[in-house]
């Protein structure tokens, strides 16, 4: 009896301590990165009295009128609106060339066919900042420097490559048998793409417009080399140039409005897509 109560001791003080070993480093892990969130939200409601005291403590007081002042005097608002256009012409085109490269890629064999794939995949090693000097120099060559045309293009073919990835797998694993019970009842190459494949595929778009709604909504150094009017900046570039602003110059409540104004969009979207994120991510992984 002693000897299996002793065995069943030991088989308890295992099922709670590997689940103990597990949530502790995890917990650690969310604490450091949860708390510079919370920070931010809560230095926004700070004077930059309070702040200079103290930058990590509580707001004594709720000084809502910090997001007024960024959301006007910062100009926010405008940056706001300048970020939701390029957004939505990128990602309109982004989904358009990804959806139909990938596809064809995946679903079609042709000389140059398999060297395209590789050139796409090893862009994806190519660091982003060594690009930026030929970047501005093709855009200025095109006479699309200072333009929303100029920086909508370079985020296009700049988010391809991961794209293009991501859809692949999607495509590759869809039977072949669907497309050619298609043919044979009389679809074209189009409609069975438009009709059959990309339904199937659909929760893979989803995942590759979350993916690249976050990370044009992110971008802060193609906005920096292409941009320079201020009634032209977007929101990240803006936000960047908020200090430099007279009237807030020395706000930095003002200033962490700005950054919690920024961030909730993405964290909104995060939030909503998670379980579609790694559901897709799953999935697409199957067969690259």
């Amino acid at each position: 009896m002693k000897g299996n109560a002793k065995k069943d001791f030991r088989l308890n003080s295992r099922r709670l301590l590997f689940p103990l070993l597990i949530r502790v480093p995890l917990l650690i892990y969310f604490l450091m990165v949860a708390f510079p969130l919370i920070w931010m939200v809560y230095s926004s409601l700070k004077t930059s009295a309070e702040f200079r005291v103290n930058p990590i403590s509580f707001p004594q007081g709720f000084h809502y009128q910090n997001y007024q002042t960024a959301w006007k005097n910062g100009n926010i608002g405008r940056y706001f609106l300048n970020t939701l256009f390029v957004d939505s012409i990128t990602l309109g085109g982004l989904m358009f060339f990804t959806a139909t490269t990938s596809y064809v890629l995946a679903r079609f064999r042709f000389w140059g066919g398999r060297i395209m794939e590789i050139i796409y995949m090893g862009s994806l090693l190519l660091p982003g900042i060594v690009a930026l000097i030929p970047i501005f120099l093709q855009i200025r060559s095109l006479g699309l420097i200072n333009t929303y045309w100029g920086l909508i293009i370079m985020l296009v073919f700049s988010s391809l490559p991961f794209s293009i990835f991501l859809m692949l797998g999607f495509f590759r694993i869809i039977p072949r048998e669907f497309e050619e019970a298609a043919y044979i009842d009389g679809c074209s190459y189009f409609r069975a793409f438009l009709q059959i494949m990309l339904p199937m595929a659909q929760i893979g778009l989803v995942t590759v417009l979350i993916f690249n709604f976050i990370n044009v909504w992110s971008d802060y150094s193609l906005s920096l080399v292409l941009i320079s009017d201020s009634a032209k900046r977007t929101i990240q570039l803006g936000l960047a140039f908020l200090v430099e602003v007279p009237k807030v110059r020395t706000d930095m409540g003002a200033l962490f409005a700005g950054l919690t104004m920024v961030t909730l969009p993405i964290m909104a979207v995060y939030i909503i897509f998670q379980n579609k994120i790694v559901e897709s991510l799953a999935a697409g992984g199957l067969k690259i």
